[in-house]
């Protein structure tokens, strides 16, 4: 079973995207690569490609410390087992330990914090606590100044 840790230095990552790097495990708690997070400092897009490269490393379960509410549901709809660690040591007997939770819903993960004060979209108007990668933004600034469009969602 290979596993994908959110790692910050030496440390598992206090936040899933926000990790400098992921190591992968296999079945053993032996590492058998490391690669860059592409979601950290980027847009939506960015976490995108962190579940694409999950997929593409064919990870079965992921350890994480946080995680919020979109991502865990990403990856438990992927059938990736999600195992929340109690602190962020990490040692290769991570496995053994009684310290791990599985998260089975994605109520279980944060709420983002855009959704905790206002319920908008990604250009700002209210609407259902749902992000629309974008679509919003086509609509709303298609026509507009490039500026607009390059920072708008996955642009």
């Amino acid at each position: 079973m290979k596993t994908a840790i959110p790692m910050k230095d030496d440390r598992i990552a206090s936040h899933f995207t926000k990790a400098d790097h992921f190591i992968f495990l296999d079945k053993n708690g032996s590492i058998q690569t490391t690669k860059k997070n592409p979601a950290f400092g980027a847009d939506c897009c960015g976490k995108s490609a962190l579940h694409k490269l999950l997929t593409t490393e064919q990870t079965q379960r992921v350890i994480v410390r946080n995680i919020g509410q979109r991502s865990l549901a990403k990856l438990l709809q992927a059938g990736i087992q999600v195992l929340q660690a109690e602190s962020g040591h990490f040692d290769s007997d991570i496995f053994n330990t009684n310290g791990l939770i599985e998260l089975i819903d994605a109520q279980q993960g944060r709420e983002p914090l855009t959704h905790r004060a206002k319920k908008t979209n990604c250009c700002g108007d209210s609407q259902e606590p749902k992000h629309h990668h974008g679509k919003c933004c086509h609509r709303k600034h298609k026509n507009g100044p490039k500026s607009a469009i390059k920072n708008s969602c996955c642009h």
